[in-house]
């Protein structure tokens, strides 16, 4: 059908946006050993087969940013499947840290919302590399199955917890929080909002 036909064309446009090819059908064998080497590792395995289902497989050219020039983050989260990535500073290049295997990005920008503004880092594949792939979207489907679904809320309940940790690691790290507890933190972190400031402000 026509609307079929635009939304395959939507998808190549994303991937290609990333430098990557077309998605590839993914066996549940090859990505459990993946989702266990990551938060989720604590997760059953026939936990992690359900949730290959909303993964998708996307490959990175050497050198591609995962995420398109001077726009806000796309808000899916990207496991690292194969290769190494780097997050560098548009500024001037810099790199800041490495994505490996099992390594997650973008799952802050998934789990909240990113307001204007324009991102001052990258992410770029060292050479060839494979990411998988979880949209906001598919993922707003599995916080709503999660209410009937066992797996999905086991997932869900992973997602916020890992997201609330690095919430609070971020927020020991300025001083006027110094004070407070994991826990008080952890109460705070329902209440903020991420921005994409643009450099220099």
């Amino acid at each position: 059908s026509r609307l079929r036909y635009e939304r395959a064309r939507a998808n190549a446009r994303s991937l290609a946006s990333m430098g990557g090819g077309a998605t590839k059908p993914l066996d549940p064998s090859d990505v459990v050993p993946v989702l266990q080497k990551t938060f989720l590792a604590s997760l059953s395995e026939a936990t992690m087969t359900a949730m290959s289902k909303s993964l998708k497989r996307v490959s990175v050219k050497p050198g591609a940013s995962i995420y398109a020039q001077g726009k806000p983050a796309r808000g899916d989260l990207f496991i690292v499947d194969e290769g190494t990535l780097e997050l560098v500073a548009k500024a001037d290049g810099k790199r800041i840290r490495s994505y490996q295997t099992g390594d997650l990005i973008g799952l802050c920008e998934m789990m909240a919302d990113v307001k204007g503004g324009e991102d001052c880092t990258d992410v770029v594949a060292n050479g060839s590399a494979a990411l998988l792939a979880l949209s906001k979207k598919d993922y707003a489907k599995m916080a709503r199955a999660s209410q009937l679904e066992p797996w999905a809320a086991a997932v869900d309940d992973a997602l916020k917890r890992a997201h609330a940790d690095r919430c609070v690691k971020l927020l020991r790290n300025v001083d006027f929080f110094a004070r407070l507890s994991d826990e008080e933190l952890s109460l705070l972190t329902p209440l903020g909002s991420f921005v994409a400031a643009k450099p220099g402000t």
